[in-house]
């Protein structure tokens, strides 16, 4: 029997068939065994792939494991580390990621005094779009950021990574990418300028790591602020969306460093409680 094999057009195509290879091995004359519109079922619910006819056999999967909440704040410091983003974030599991504002908040300070809040929000909006698309190119992601929750349905159809920027105003970075795991039942990870949650400022040397913590606890913890730019561990809206969907949580640093390790350093936010 002959295998059949995808071409390798160029590497973003290269990278879903690496995924698609990975879930399923190589499938020997896959004409012969799935039939034009035939959906094939992996034992998890959320995973579905399927192939078409043509003179290119392709794939889709609507399978996204992880989704990131990448602050702006550490992105920015980091765009001398873009190559090690791209290590860091190198896997064979479809992701998205969505990226904050980070030092061109300075934009939204500066139209303060000149514009209402729903426009210093628009501001903050394009901002994390400017970097998402930095990002993007530099971890070879689709090329399109996603600016509606359906287009980040479509790009996730293609297996390929994503990554956006905000969608509406008055959610933050966190509330998007909270959204967006609810959306696909994946894995929220939020990748922030500390390495976990804290019982007070952890720069006071007082201040303790909290391994585990709940989402009421992390109300207490925090004071929910939805000016434009100046969302800082998580906001309230981000903390219901996870605790009515119960979305798996982990608060890490979001260095390239911490990232590319396969466990990561941060805590956890339990699924009950």
């Amino acid at each position: 029997m002959k295998l059949k094999h995808l071409q390798r057009k160029d590497t973003r195509k290269w990278k879903s068939y690496r995924r698609y290879q990975s879930s399923w091995g190589l499938i020997l004359n896959p004409t012969d065994l799935l039939k034009k519109g035939r959906k094939l079922n992996c034992l998890k619910r959320t995973r579905i792939y399927w192939l078409t006819e043509g003179t290119q056999k392709r794939w889709k999967t609507r399978m996204v494991e992880k989704v990131y909440a990448l602050g702006g704040s550490v992105l920015t410091e980091n765009l001398d580390k873009l190559d090690q983003y791209q290590n860091a974030f190198d896997s064979e599991k479809q992701k998205i990621i969505v990226t904050g504002a980070g030092k061109l908040k300075e934009n939204i300070l500066a139209a303060e005094e000149h514009g209402n809040q729903a426009e210093l929000d628009l501001i903050g909006i394009e901002a994390t779009r400017l970097n998402a698309k930095t990002l993007a190119t530099a971890l070879d992601a689709y090329p399109e950021i996603p600016e509606t929750v359906e287009e980040v349905r479509k790009v996730a159809e293609t297996g390929e990574d994503t990554v956006m920027g905000g969608l509406v105003p008055g959610y933050s970075t966190d509330a998007v990418a909270a959204t967006v795991a609810e959306l696909f039942e994946a894995k929220l990870i939020i990748a922030t300028s500390v390495d976990g949650v804290y019982t007070e400022d952890p720069e006071e040397q007082e201040a303790e790591k909290i391994e585990e913590t709940t989402v009421s606890e992390l109300r207490e913890l925090t004071e929910g602020n939805k000016s434009a730019g100046t969302h800082d561990l998580i906001d309230s809206t981000a903390l219901d969306i996870i605790e009515r969907s119960s979305i798996r949580t982990q608060i890490v640093l979001g260095t390239p460093e911490n990232l590319k390790s396969s466990e990561l350093n941060g805590s956890r936010i339990l699924e009950k409680g």
